[in-house]
């Protein structure tokens, strides 16, 4: 009954895979399917000026520490938001300065402006327009002292090489210098704008689950800006970057040693991990599914080898394939039983003298079931019938030998 060793077979697989997936599966899941469980995409809308990086922690343990790390042009971040879905809601670090209390206690001369800048429902603001805006503030204050509108602008724009340097030759001795009065104030001005920053950058943080860190740029970040994350399991973190005319740059994302990822279009962020592994390994894919077949068929193979056939199956296997192995297995399983039954018998019939050999009466009951059965592609039910007509057979022998 080739179909019941079928069906023990599968039966014994999927008994097996069980037991694997209860004992074990868990260690060797997180070894092979760990890099699918974090998976990253980038899109970009040249035209609207938008780069969104989405991240999404399929598996069930938190990820690793992840950063994004993005060399940014001065002046070419408009915005940044972050957020739980891909289709919203966002909370924007525009939207983190507008609603931080410290902002308004820096509104100076141009208040109208930044109060139209720090307005939410202001379409064209950006975080350079603003940051520009809150340095015409400095620049107000210093021609406030006296300063003429040159001695200003040549000590701004002096101000970002020599900085350094003018902060330790404004000693108390000098304090009273052109120079050293507006160095006094561009420092009050820096103090209050990396405050500002802190706060804005700690209210978007918390409302995001995203941190960002840049250390040049005081509301709009230039060069290098890390913005850090972690996903908790089933979570996705969606950062959306919104750029001026300036070239998107290129970003880098870093994960930690022991946590790998990998990069998917943004479509198959939440998709099953057994669609994800084919279409992005495929070579693997392909190696991992040789090497699976080859299994199936040696385990197979193994256990349906006519040695492990039962006698009623391994007499149907011989008079189905007349294969000469599967007789010689029969007969190492059948030949003392056919010898044991003639003799019985010729017993019977008065004829103990028969001296026929094992091997010729075994030869006798073959012929006869090719003959009856094999020719007209019949088979056993069962291993009652198969005894009952070779005993037949051995009657019909003893009988008239």
């Amino acid at each position: 009954m080739m179909h019941w060793k079928i069906l023990k077979f599968l039966a014994a697989i999927s008994a097996a895979v069980l037991f694997f997936y209860q004992s074990a599966f868990d260690p060797l899941r997180k070894l092979l399917f760990a890099k699918y469980d974090l998976r990253w995409s980038v899109k970009e809308e040249k035209q609207e000026r938008i780069q969104t990086i989405a991240f999404r922690n399929s598996g069930s343990e938190p990820s690793e520490a992840i950063q994004i790390e993005i060399e940014f042009p001065q002046g070419a971040v408009a915005d940044f938001e972050g957020g739980d879905f891909a289709g919203g809601p966002r909370v924007s670090f525009l939207q983190a300065v507008a609603r931080t209390p410290y902002g308004t206690r820096v509104l100076h001369a141009n208040k109208t402006q930044l109060m139209r800048l720090l307005d939410e429902h202001y379409p064209l603001r950006s975080l350079f327009q603003l940051e520009d805006s809150f340095r015409a503030n400095l620049v107000a204050d210093i021609r406030k002292s006296g300063h003429s509108a040159a001695d200003t602008d040549i000590f701004l724009r002096l101000q970002a090489s020599h900085h350094e340097t003018q902060i330790l030759g404004c000693g108390s001795a000098n304090e009273r210098k052109p120079s050293c009065e507006m160095e006094q104030q561009l420092e009050q001005w820096e103090y209050e704008m990396q405050g500002f920053r802190e706060e804005a950058c700690r209210a978007w943080g918390a409302a995001t689950g995203i941190s960002v860190n840049f250390a040049q740029g005081y509301l709009g970040p230039k060069g290098k800006t890390t913005f850090s994350l972690l996903l908790r399991g089933r979570e996705s973190k969606f950062l959306t970057i919104h750029y001026g005319a300036d070239e998107i740059p290129p970003l880098k994302i870093a994960t930690s040693q022991e946590q790998e990822s990998i990069k998917v279009a943004a479509a198959d962020l939440e998709a099953s991990r057994w669609k994800i592994v084919p279409w992005y390994t495929p070579i693997n894919t392909f190696v991992a599914l040789f090497i699976l077949l080859a299994l199936l068929w040696l385990a197979w193979a193994m256990h349906t080898s006519p040695r492990k056939l039962s006698t009623l199956e391994l007499f149907n296997l011989a008079l189905r394939t007349l294969s000469p192995e599967a007789w010689n297995l029969a007969r190492e399983r059948r030949d003392h039983w056919v010898e044991r039954e003639f003799h019985f018998y010729c017993t019977i019939f008065g004829k103990a003298n028969l001296g026929e050999s094992r091997a010729r009466l075994f030869q006798y009951v073959q012929d006869r079931l090719v003959r009856d059965y094999s020719l007209y592609d019949l088979q056993f039910e069962s291993k009652e019938e198969l005894e009952k007509t070779m005993r037949k057979y051995l009657r019909h022998l003893a009988m008239h030998s």
